[in-house]
């Protein structure tokens, strides 16, 4: 009886992995992922209180300068199509761009004057493309686009009998429980949020934010 029902759960697998294949030929060709992307730096030359605005898809985003600073106190969060480019103004003036990355945090120190160039350093105040900042973060923004309720339908109903093959095996198979391990890019990830100034606290909430829990969060901090 045990051998028949692995077989049988053997060739769920199949299926299962056919229509996996097929969802994300379907779904490739139906999405449209966007991200978010947070800016911070020094504001050099502008007194407190200045407005920061950043411009991207027709979409403006604002925040205001405290102390010669911005992004950090709030956060300023830019929302857009990966690789979109994002114009920064300071109150009225466009001093700089910069290119949306996925789930990125990047320093970018703004100027309404242009750097000198007979001065060298090692961080110019004004990074016309700033590096690529890969970092883990809990979950992906995915917002999928308008489609039609029968295709809708179809993807739901694919998502469900997915779940219900994936619980099958999981009660079948899986006698143990699995022990969570610490995600060393998310232990990277928490050590530079804590350079940046951030609390334990805030930390903990921004994991939340993500669909983490705390005690998984406290687990990332017994790692430090």
């Amino acid at each position: 009886m045990s051998y028949q029902r692995g077989k049988v759960v053997r060739n769920c697998a199949i299926v299962l992995a056919i229509l996996v294949f097929s969802i994300c030929a379907y779904a490739e060709q139906q999405t449209s992922i966007q991200t978010y992307h947070l800016f911070y730096g020094k504001v050099l030359d502008t007194p407190d209180g200045a407005k920061i605005t950043a411009k991207v898809e027709a979409k403006n985003f604002s925040t205001v300068t405290k102390n010669g600073q911005y992004g950090y106190d709030p956060e300023f969060r830019i929302v857009g199509l990966e690789n979109s480019v994002v114009n920064f103004y300071v109150d009225s003036a466009n001093v700089i761009n910069a290119t949306l990355q996925l789930e990125g945090m990047s320093r970018l120190d703004l100027s309404i004057k242009p750097p000198k160039q007979d001065v060298k350093v090692s961080r110019p105040p004004a990074i016309v493309q700033p590096p690529q900042v890969s970092r883990p973060v809990p979950k992906q923004i995915t917002l999928p686009r308008q489609e039609s309720e029968s295709s809708s339908l179809w993807l739901v109903l694919l998502s469900a009998g997915l779940l219900i093959l994936i619980g099958v095996m999981m009660v079948l198979y899986l006698k143990k429980r699995r022990v969570k391990t610490v995600d060393v890019e998310s232990t990277a990830y928490v050590k530079n949020m804590l350079k940046l100034g951030y609390s334990r606290e805030q930390i903990v909430e921004y994991f939340g934010q993500h669909g983490w829990s705390k005690e998984s969060v406290e687990e990332i901090f017994k790692h430090l």
